[in-house]
This record gives structure tokens, C-alpha cells and sequence, in this order.
């Protein structure tokens, strides 16, 4: 590739996931879609060529790079096609549904040289940026407990969603949860050492798998997570927040793509005034640039991939991250599965994860 010269990219797999990779081009100039495939689409992108196959797109137009959008049952297929191409690869989250195969992935990928990475697209918010900031700032000191609530009622059946979340085993963790535990190991910047789990599928999902977890993460350092999600919530109503209470304050982040807030605890107030105080220290709002959400952090995503692509550093998520985050996932769904806390080093390790 000549200096300067934008990075040819192929979009695999054009349904929801992959039109709003394919949306996102003009906003990054060293990005250039050069083609898109996909075995059932009806409609292609304008100007853009298609193909059935990624065989068939590397025989006809030059590739730099592969972005991999489609159900992760195909995954592995089209990455061994990629790097027997020696394209650079981006591919959605997870890797695989079975920890083994998304193993055999990374093997893959880097014994050939090739970059992998995965599309954890929520690392590249403003709000996740600035709170990984204030952790690593230690203003409000260590972190010590932390409360991560999502609910949602999110209808398998909607035709602007993925459907093939349906059919999963478990779909909550392996679709959802998975970014969260993400971005907890992101912006705390340490690993889980224990995991307890619990996961269930209220009689009104939509879903063949469990669509509700919870859980208490043991994170190094002493960190205590609480993490409630699901997909079966009793309103359409979104309720997220994440609240991280350290040594010397509080931050809270209240929606999913923004508003994050901070207080400081005023020393010696817990000896006077009122026993529950509702209004003292109240979270004073963070200024955080305007993003738009899939858009603005899809853009930051395929940024990194032409950097990684050209042999620059990224801060995009490994394959091989990304195992560390999926070894904290299947942990979790064996937990849940025996009832029993399950030490993720011990785990990691028993799969061949350095964790």
C-alpha cells in the first residue's frame, strides 16, 4: 500500500450490523468500502460492487482489509478465507458462540501474521473514554464497588435487529452482556478473579436461550461488581446505569452512550446533618463531545483497523483481548450452570487463556 493511500476494506455480510459498517465510510477518509458480499441480500450499497463470496471479491477488486458483520456461526469460515488472503480482519462480536472454536481463531490469525481484531464499538464512546480517565486518574481513589444495571425489553422479533440472537443458548451473554463485561475490565483496567453467576428465561422471552443474568464479579485490586442484565424487561422503557463508588467520591453514568456525572465526598459530613442525606454531594454532569451512537464509534472502530492494517498501533480490542472477555463470559455460563463460584484465572488457564 502507498503512503497516504486510503485502505481498500470489504464489508462481509449486509444485514443490520454490516449496512451501518457500510453507512460509516465517508466519515473515515483513510477508509475506502470496496466491496461488499453477501449470499442473501437483496439490495447491495450504490457505486459500491458485490459479490457472493470473499474468494470471488479478491479475485476482482484489491483488499486490504475484511470487515466479518455476519451471525457468528460463519465466522470462522470467512476469516480463514481472510487470512489465506492476508487480509487484516475486524470481526463482530463474539468471536464464536464456543469458546474453543473462538481460540482456534486467534491460533489462526496469528500464525499467519494477520491482524485481528474485534468489533467492541462501545470502547470508542466518549463516555467510556472519560471514565476509563477518571479510574486511571485515581482522583476519587480506588474503586471499591460498583452497581451495572441494564433492562431492556429488546423483541427478537424486530426487523431493525439482529434475529439470529433468537436461537442462541445464550443470548443475553453473548450478545449483550459480553460488551458489558468489556467494558468493565476496560474502564476499571483489571481482570475478574471470581465470577457467581445466575441466568434465566422469564416465560414471556422471545428467545430459546436465557435472556436475563446476573451476577457478583470479584475484580483484582478488591473492586466488588453487581451486574443485572436482560432483554425481558417488563416496560419498553431503557434503564441503564452504571455506578462506580471509590475511595473519595462517586461516578455515575445514567444512559448508555453518555451522561456521566461525579461527586466528591465532603469530608466529615457523615458525622452531621442528616442520617440519610438525599441531597448532599449532589453528582455534578461531565462535559463529553457530542457522538452519535453506532455511528460515531463504528467510525472509531474501522479507524483502527486501517491503522492496524497499515502496521500502526490501535486501541481497538485484540483477538487475543478478546479471548479475556469471552473467558469471563463462559465462565459466567458455567457458573450459572452449577450453581458455583468459578475462579476466571483458573478457568482462562484450563482453555489455554492467559488471563
Amino acid at each position: 500500500m502507498n503512503p497516504g493511500q486510503a485502505v481498500s476494506v470489504a464489508v462481509v455480510g449486509l444485514g443490520v450490523r454490516g449496512r451501518q459498517w457500510a453507512e460509516v465510510f465517508s466519515l473515515v477518509p483513510a477508509a475506502k468500502l470496496a466491496a461488499v458480499i453477501d449470499t442473501a441480500a437483496v439490495t447491495g450499497v450504490p457505486g459500491v460492487p458485490s459479490f457472493r463470496s470473499l474468494n470471488e471479491a479478491a479475485r476482482a477488486v484489491h483488499l486490504d482489509a475484511v470487515v466479518i458483520a455476519t451471525p457468528p456461526a460463519v465466522h470462522r469460515s470467512i476469516l480463514e478465507t481472510a487470512v489465506s488472503h492476508h487480509f487484516a480482519v475486524l470481526c463482530e462480536k463474539p468471536l464464536s458462540e464456543t469458546l474453543a472454536e473462538a481460540i482456534e481463531m486467534v491460533r489462526l490469525a496469528s500464525a499467519k501474521n494477520v491482524p485481528l481484531l474485534v468489533g467492541m464499538n462501545f470502547r470508542f464512546l466518549p463516555v467510556v473514554a472519560e471514565a476509563r480517565r477518571r479510574v486511571r486518574s485515581a482522583d476519587l481513589g480506588r474503586p471499591i464497588y460498583a452497581t451495572f444495571t441494564y433492562l431492556r425489553n429488546r423483541a427478537s422479533r424486530r426487523s431493525d435487529l439482529n434475529s439470529y440472537p433468537a436461537t442462541m443458548e445464550h443470548p443475553m451473554l453473548l450478545e449483550q452482556s459480553i460488551h458489558h463485561l468489556d467494558l468493565i475490565r476496560y474502564v476499571y483496567s483489571r481482570e475478574a478473579l471470581n465470577v457467581s453467576a445466575h441466568s434465566w428465561n422469564p416465560p414471556t422471552s422471545t428467545y430459546r436461550g436465557d435472556a436475563c443474568v446476573a451476577m457478583h464479579l470479584e475484580m483484582a485490586g478488591g473492586l466488588h461488581v453487581e451486574y443485572v442484565g436482560t432483554w425481558v424487561a417488563g416496560t419498553n422503557r431503557m434503564d441503564f446505569r452504571w455506578r462506580t463508588d471509590f475511595e473519595r467520591g462517586v461516578m455515575i453514568q445514567e444512559r448508555q452512550f453518555s451522561d456521566l456525572a461525579v461527586a466528591k465526598r465532603v469530608s466529615g459530613a457523615d458525622l452531621t446533618g442528616p442520617r440519610f442525606d438525599e441531597e448532599g454531594e449532589p453528582p455534578l454532569s461531565v462535559s463529553l463531545p457530542a457522538s452519535k451512537p453506532f455511528v460515531d464509534d463504528t467510525a472509531g472502530l474501522l479507524a483502527a483497523l486501517c491503522a492496524t492494517s497499515t502496521g500502526e498501533e490501535s486501541e481497538a480490542t485484540s483477538g487475543t483481548d478478546h479471548l479475556k472477555t469471552l473467558a469471563l463470559v463462559h465462565a459466567s455460563i458455567a457458573s450459572a450452570a452449577t450453581c458455583r463460584t468459578v475462579s476466571v484465572p483458573v478457568f482462562a488457564a484450563k482453555h489455554g487463556i492467559d488471563a
